[in-house]
């Protein structure tokens, strides 16, 4: 009777140990689907991949959505969490605590290729699915 008690038990704990695993694969899961359709916001082609100068181009139409007071440069807090204190401060070499159209679409493209690990100039749904894919993304839309 001990040996039935403490497998249950033991059986209880392998399941519930594997939920956690199981969630993590559901939310993988729900995520892909997301990060091909973000594709879509970025793809004007609509071949299911987006090159730079495609990427750019969103990333313009960001940079104008953002810069709410029309100065034509983006501080630290009209990025809404997108880049963190460290990345504005590399992405701005002139250190004049803001960035221009340009130095973002320099920001744009090296995360692009920081994105790109088979370097074919395509950023596509599974490449999306890293955390530099994921970076790239928030300077898109």
């Amino acid at each position: 009777m001990r040996t039935i008690t403490m497998s249950a038990i033991a059986a209880a704990l392998l399941l519930t140990a594997g939920a956690p695993i199981a969630e993590a694969k559901d939310k993988k899961a729900d995520a892909k689907p997301k990060l091909c359709a973000a594709i879509k916001a970025v793809d004007p082609d609509n071949d299911g991949k987006f090159d730079l100068a495609e990427a750019k181009k969103a990333a313009e139409k960001l940079f104008d959505k953002l810069n709410k007071d029309g100065d034509k440069t983006l501080e630290l807090k009209e990025f809404k969490g997108r880049v963190s204190k460290k990345d504005f401060e590399a992405a701005n070499p002139d250190k004049d605590g803001s960035l221009d159209k340009a130095e973002y679409l320099a920001l744009v493209e090296k995360r692009f290729n920081e994105a790109n690990p088979d370097k074919d100039g395509t950023l596509e749904c599974k490449e999306l699915g890293s955390a530099k894919g994921q970076a790239v993304m928030k300077l898109l839309k």
